[in-house]
């Protein structure tokens, strides 16, 4: 019998430590294993295991042995994971996916062009349109779960909750002149947000924020000077409804952009978005 380590359980073998960390509930409360089989003659069901059965084709590079250990590529977890999540669960999961973990110059575990590709060659599969359509607002490059949460309320169309702002990038390089490279004692310069045709930069500051006052003083000169508008988004500002409020009426007219909500669901879904942020970490 052929059977694959799958959803869940494949996301606790490739690790992937933000999708793991923001995912920790629902990965707990699945106190069995998950399997993927391919015949429903192997299904099988125990309090410690349960297999899914898929009978539609999957391409063979997608089902692998790592290290003797037979799983789904990242790839297909992708599209099981969303087929059992919602569609903002599944954004979130799809730019954790693709997060730098330790920073704008690590590598990442994961592209969006990577779940693409297997996504668009997926016909038939569960969870693919859902993957597809959630990739729609997917980049690479957060670097922490709160950065996500950011691009979200901003970045997502008025039906998902969110403000409707294009042209967003996470962890965007600013190469900063001369004048701004002696005073920070570096080059470059990487913003957790930016909208560069705007020149409007989004830094999220968390309980422990690890710059000191002076250097992010000096480093929002800087941007200053280069024609950048800095705008710090703290924790309380996204936790906190009215300051939430405030907050997005700002930025919208920060951008030149009037609220104007014409569907029904945006209400419903900002909500949810807004019960969607961590519930214990020090963000």
């Amino acid at each position: 019998m052929k059977r694959y380590l799958s959803h869940f359980s494949a996301l606790r073998y490739w690790g992937f430590e933000m999708v793991q960390q923001y995912f920790k509930a629902e990965m707990d409360t699945r106190k069995f294993e998950q399997y993927l089989v391919l015949n429903p003659k192997d299904r099988f069901n125990t309090k410690e295991e349960k297999s899914f059965i898929c009978t539609k084709k999957i391409s063979e590079s997608s089902l692998i042995i790592n290290n003797g250990i037979a799983v789904v590529t990242p790839e297909l977890m992708f599209l099981q994971l969303a087929a059992e999540l919602d569609i903002l669960q599944t954004i979130i999961l799809a730019n954790l996916l693709c997060a730098y973990p330790n920073g704008p110059l690590s590598e990442p575990l994961m592209r969006k062009e990577k779940l693409l590709a297997f996504a668009n060659k997926a016909a038939g599969l569960h969870g693919r349109t859902k993957a597809l359509r959630a990739l729609q607002y997917t980049q690479n490059g957060a670097g922490s779960i709160m950065e996500v949460f950011v691009h979200m309320f901003l970045g997502l169309p008025h039906n998902l909750g969110g403000l409707g702002l294009k042209g967003g990038l996470f962890n965007y390089k600013i190469v900063l002149d001369k004048e701004s490279s002696q005073a920070l004692k570096q080059k470059n310069c990487y913003v957790d947000y930016c909208f560069p045709k705007m020149k409007i930069a989004y830094e999220y500051q968390g309980e422990y924020h690890n710059e000191t006052v002076d250097h992010d003083s000096s480093r929002i000169m800087a941007l200053n000077r280069m024609g950048y508008t800095v705008k710090t988004i703290t924790k309380t500002q996204l936790y906190d409804s009215s300051k939430l409020n405030q907050l997005i009426h700002y930025i919208a007219n920060k951008h030149k952009k009037r609220i104007q909500i014409r569907t029904d669901n945006f209400q419903n879904n900002f909500l949810r978005l807004r019960s969607l942020l961590p519930k214990n970490e020090d963000n």
